[in-house]
C-alpha cells in the first residue's frame, strides 16, 4: 500500500446526493460513494471506489469529512461549504508538513548547524519572502503596493506562498536564514479550470529567484488521470506530481482498462504521465528531497 496512513484515516465513504445515488446504488450497492471522488462523475466514482476496495476501505467506514467537495468549496466561493470546511483542509495539510518534516529527519537526523539552524525548516506559514533567493520580494511587493500604475501594468504581487515550504540553512550573507528548498503545491483534488494558479505561483518563483530554483512539486490524491493532465502536461513549471494513491489507483486503472471507452481513456492517461516521469509516487518525496 502506498497511501500513507495518517491520509488513509481520511478516507471513507459520504453520502450520494438525490443525483449520485442511483451510480453508487449501481457500483457499490448502497448510496455512499468515496469520499475522494467527485460523484457526479461515474469514471472518478468507479476508480476511486476501486483503489477503496485495493486499501481495504470499508463501505460501511461513513464520514462527512468530503474531500472531493473540499478542492470545489475553495476554488468556488460556495458559501456553507465554505463555512463547513476549512478546518479539513488545514488537517490534511498539516498532515503533509509533518510527514514530509518527519520523513526527513528519518532519513537525515540532526539538529542543524552550529548557529542553531535547524536542518530542516517544513512549514505552512509565511511566504517565499522568507528564503534567502527571494528576500528582494519584500522590496518588489512593497513597490507594488505603493505605486497603483504598477499594480495596474504587471497585474500580479510577489506574495508568493505554497501550501508547505521546505527551507535548509542559507549559507549566503543576507537577513534570511534559510534557503527554500522545496515548495508544495497540495492539491489533494484537482479541478482543471482552477489549477492552473500553480503555474502563475510557480513561474513566479522560477523567473524571480537570486539563487538555485528550489524543487517545484505538487501533491494529489485525485482519481481522475484526465484532470491531473491538466497539470502535468507542459514543462518550466513543475518537476513532477506526487500522488499519494498511486499504487492503488495505478491498480484500479488495470482492473478498470477496458469496461468502457472513457475509463480506457482514464488508463491511457495515467500511462502517458507516467512514462514521462511527470507522475510519481508520494513515497518518494523525502528521498528525492534529501538527494538534491
Amino acid at each position: 500500500m502506498s497511501a500513507p496512513a495518517w491520509f488513509a484515516e481520511k478516507l471513507g465513504w459520504k453520502k450520494a446526493t438525490a443525483k449520485t445515488a442511483e451510480l453508487c446504488q449501481k457500483a457499490f450497492g448502497l448510496p455512499y460513494g468515496p469520499n475522494l471522488a467527485d460523484l457526479s462523475g461515474s469514471s472518478s466514482t468507479l476508480i476511486a471506489g476501486e483503489a477503496y476496495r485495493i486499501l481495504g476501505i470499508p463501505t460501511s467506514r461513513r464520514t462527512d469529512f468530503d474531500i472531493g467537495a473540499l478542492e470545489a468549496s475553495r476554488n468556488e466561493g460556495d458559501g456553507e461549504k465554505l463555512k463547513r470546511i476549512p478546518a479539513a483542509g488545514t488537517a490534511l495539510e498539516e498532515g503533509l508538513r509533518r510527514d514530509i518534516e518527519e520523513s526527513l529527519y528519518s532519513r537525515v537526523p540532526g539538529d542543524g548547524d552550529a548557529s542553531g539552524r535547524k536542518r530542516w525548516y517544513v512549514t505552512r506559514s509565511g511566504d517565499a519572502r522568507q528564503f534567502a533567493q527571494y528576500e528582494h520580494l519584500a522590496r518588489l511587493q512593497k513597490l507594488f503596493e505603493e505605486e497603483s500604475t504598477l499594480k495596474t501594468t504587471v497585474g500580479r504581487d510577489y506574495q508568493v506562498s505554497t501550501d508547505v515550504m521546505v527551507g535548509v540553512p542559507s549559507h549566503w550573507a543576507g537577513t534570511q536564514p534559510y534557503m527554500l528548498h522545496a515548495a508544495l503545491s497540495s492539491k489533494l483534488t484537482i479541478r482543471s479550470d482552477r489549477v492552473q494558479n500553480i503555474r502563475v505561483e510557480f513561474g513566479t518563483l522560477v523567473r524571480n529567484r537570486r539563487g538555485r530554483l528550489p524543487h517545484l512539486v505538487v501533491v494529489t490524491a485525485e482519481p481522475l488521470p484526465s484532470r491531473i493532465i491538466s497539470i502535468a502536461r507542459g514543462t518550466g513549471e513543475i518537476d513532477a506530481i506526487y500522488h499519494l494513491l498511486y499504487d492503488e489507483i495505478d491498480e484500479a486503472l488495470h482492473l478498470l482498462r477496458g469496461q468502457s471507452r472513457h475509463l480506457t481513456s482514464q488508463a491511457d492517461g495515467w500511462e502517458e504521465m507516467v512514462a514521462m516521469k511527470r507522475l510519481r509516487p508520494y513515497r518518494e518525496l523525502a528521498e528525492v528531497l534529501v538527494s538534491g
